[in-house]
């Protein structure tokens, strides 16, 4: 896949796992709130789908200073919750982004 490709690919991936319904963790959220420059855009009672339509609409969709791109917040998030539900993720993330190796713990 092209760089742009997997990119596309992965916020897809990205809201399809989320839309699962995963609850926020703590760690997840105290990252979200330091990349969002100290803001409490959420409680950690929104689902990380939640979080995330909050991140995109604070401007991290794009390039900035506050955060990086959407893909590489993403992909951030993506191994945060493969880390909390890694059953049956690693069978999606495989079918979905062409058999690429799942992230682990040693590629963050």
């Amino acid at each position: 896949m092209a760089p742009g490709e997997v990119s596309g690919r992965l916020e897809w991936l990205v809201l399809k796992a989320l839309d699962e319904g995963e609850k926020c963790s703590a760690e997840i959220y105290h990252r979200v709130v330091s990349q969002t420059g100290g803001k409490h855009l959420f409680s950690r009672e929104y689902t990380l789908l939640d979080a995330l339509r909050r991140l995109k609409a604070a401007g991290l969709s794009s390039n900035s200073s506050s955060g990086g791109t959407f893909p590489e917040l993403g992909l951030t998030l993506l191994q945060d919750v493969y880390r909390l539900t890694p059953d049956g993720f690693k069978e999606l993330w495989q079918a979905e982004l062409g058999g690429q190796r799942v992230p682990n713990d040693a590629s963050i």
